[in-house]
């Protein structure tokens, strides 16, 4: 049975040199660090938004149809099912 009987002092210095100065943070890099208000550089015009609404009312429709005709092939498999059961 072998295992690393080196000081744990060693060990966390060799992974800190591992890293790299590029990862190392200064307290220079957080000086002058300010939140920017998010501009949306794209700016929906009322013909854009109302295109956007027809396309989705139009998916929704689909997705109802295709729910409702699902359901009823559904019901019917289960009545032909039991009329055949009985």
């Amino acid at each position: 049975m072998g295992g690393y009987f080196g000081s744990p002092k060693i060990t966390l210095k060799n992974n800190k040199d591992l890293l790299g100065e590029k990862n190392k943070l200064t307290r220079k890099d957080y000086i002058g660090y300010k939140i920017k208000k998010w501009e949306d550089p794209i700016q929906a015009t009322p013909e854009v938004l109302e295109n956007i609404r027809n396309r989705l009312q139009a998916a929704k429709n689909k997705n109802k149809k295709q729910q409702i005709i699902i359901l009823l092939l559904v019901v019917l498999l289960v009545m032909v099912s039991l009329f055949y059961l009985y």
